[in-house]
């Protein structure tokens, strides 16, 4: 019995030279991420409806993000990040729950740069494929937006305002 006890723990000592720590903990992420996807759709969506300077969509997306947001488990996530991720969930729902509740646009773009917050960091982290974090000096905010041409949410008079961090 003890003899197996042994062997165990040598063969356990032994898994993070063939990468099996490393796969554990890439998963957490990746489980993390793949719960974030719906979350970033949502994102996009009050993004561009900001970039519209149309108020109808953004609290249904608000209030999706924040039921989304409540899924979210970064507890198995590890390594170098996990205690950003770690405050990614309760970041987002709090931010999305003041946007949900904003009165009209300014007040949601004000809104939409606290939210943008999680959302950068955890795009810095991530690095989804196609997305990139933007920063606006102008009004010293960032966002996340699909890779192309900026489209600057916060002010619809400088829409290409802002550059890729």
């Amino acid at each position: 019995m003890i003899k197996n006890l042994k062997i165990l723990l040598t063969l356990a000592s032994l898994l993070p030279l063939f990468g099996v720590a490393q796969t554990l903990k890439a998963d957490g992420a990746k489980k993390f991420d793949a719960g974030m996807r719906p979350i970033l759709t949502e994102y996009l969506k009050i993004h561009e409806s900001l970039m519209a300077s149309k108020f109808d969509e953004i609290k249904k997306s608000s209030e999706k993000i924040i039921k989304l947001s409540e899924k979210l488990d970064p507890s198995s996530v590890s390594g170098e990040h996990s205690g950003h991720y770690k405050h990614v969930p309760m970041n987002l729902k709090k931010h999305a729950t003041s946007l949900a509740s904003a009165k009209d646009i300014t007040t949601a773009r004000e809104a939409f740069k606290k939210l943008s917050q999680p959302m950068a960091m955890w795009t810095g982290m991530a690095k989804p494929n196609g997305f990139s974090v933007m920063y606006c000096p102008m009004v010293k905010a960032s966002w996340v937006q699909k890779d192309g041409k900026t489209k600057n949410p916060y002010d619809n008079k400088m829409p290409h305002c802002g550059s890729k961090v």
